[in-house]
Parts: structure tokens; sequence; C-alpha cells
């Protein structure tokens, strides 16, 4: 099985950044080799799965900027969602995901990873929204902020981190959410 190409959209580099023509197996602007276009995505590790879920994260996140969230197919909506909260988490932790933009998509995030099979961690973030009115991160930033601080202290929201990483970025993790995002979209591109 090859690896999954969203049409119209090209390859974003992890390295570089550098946006390579969808049919590249390397990077136009650096020279890396995209593994995930050269291997069996049966033989695939961590790192090949980020790097084709960090190839169209960014543009996925412009497309639906640009387009609107709802006109997305569902594979690229769950693409979008989990790889915005997935960039947020390893660069800041749950904490930023959920104060930056990213935080009101968060409702959506949720059914999306139950969809594709991430309970558990569905299970560690769905209190969390509950939390905020009517299970809905405010649009405003700043009213998103005042509810996250009347929901816990800098210590509660770092108390976050270590299960959702360890589901998201360990080795051996007994929820592979990236393994989990490729079988989903997958599965929904068909």
């Amino acid at each position: 099985m090859t690896a999954l190409h969203y049409p119209g959209l090209k390859i974003d580099c992890y390295y570089c950044g550098h946006r390579s023509e969808a049919d590249a197996i390397a990077c136009e602007g650096c020279k890396r080799a995209f593994t995930f276009r050269t291997k069996e995505v049966g033989d695939w590790t961590g790192l090949e799965f980020y790097s084709w879920m960090f190839a169209y994260s960014f543009q996925l996140d412009e497309k639906a900027e640009a387009e609107g969230y709802a006109t997305l197919p569902r594979n690229e909506q769950m693409h979008y969602l989990t790889g915005y909260f997935y960039t947020q988490v390893m660069n800041g932790g749950v904490g930023q995901y959920f104060f930056n933009p990213s935080g009101v998509t968060s409702p959506e995030l949720i059914l999306a990873l139950k969809e594709m099979g991430a309970v558990r961690l569905a299970a560690i973030l769905e209190p969390v929204v509950q939390q905020f009115p009517d299970g809905q991160p405010p649009q405003e930033m700043t009213d998103r902020a005042a509810c996250m601080d009347a929901m816990g202290d800098d210590d509660w929201w770092e108390a976050l981190d270590e299960p959702v990483m360890a589901l998201i970025d360990a080795k051996n993790s007994p929820e592979d959410l990236l393994e989990l995002l490729y079988a989903a979209c997958a599965a929904k591109s068909v």
C-alpha cells in the first residue's frame, strides 16, 4: 500500500518546511528523503507516521481557513483536527492547545478521536472540554483564558501533559495516535 495523499496538496518537509510537489520522494529544498513516500505503510516507524502527518497538517489548516472546516472531506477533517492537536501539544502542552485558537476545535477533536479509536486520549480530554461553558471553549482568546484559569492553575494544566504525552509521543504507546489517524484517514478516503 502506498502512502495516503490528499489530492491538490503538496508535501511539507518536517525538517525544513519546504513545500515540494505531491509526487516528490525527497524534499526539493533540503533533499532529505520523504521516507513515508518510499516505504510501504506496514514498514513505517513513528517517524514516518509523523512525517506523513506533518506533510499535510499546515496545508489542511490553510484549506480549512480558506474554504471552511465543514467543506473538508471527513478524512481531511480528522487529519486537520488531530494534526492541530498534536503539533500544539508537542510544542507547548495541553494547555497551549486549549489556549490557542486550536482549543475551539476540541469538541470536534473528541469526536474524531473516538471515531479513529483513540478512546483513551478522548477519555482524558473530554472532561476538560466539558468544563468549558456548554462544553465549548469560547472563540475569544481572553474568554478562553479566563475559563482555563477558573479550571486550574499552571500545575493543573501541566499535570495533563504526562498522560497525554504517554499516548501520543511514547514508544509502545497503547494508543499510537498517528497510526490510528493514518488508518482512519485511509479508511475514510475510499
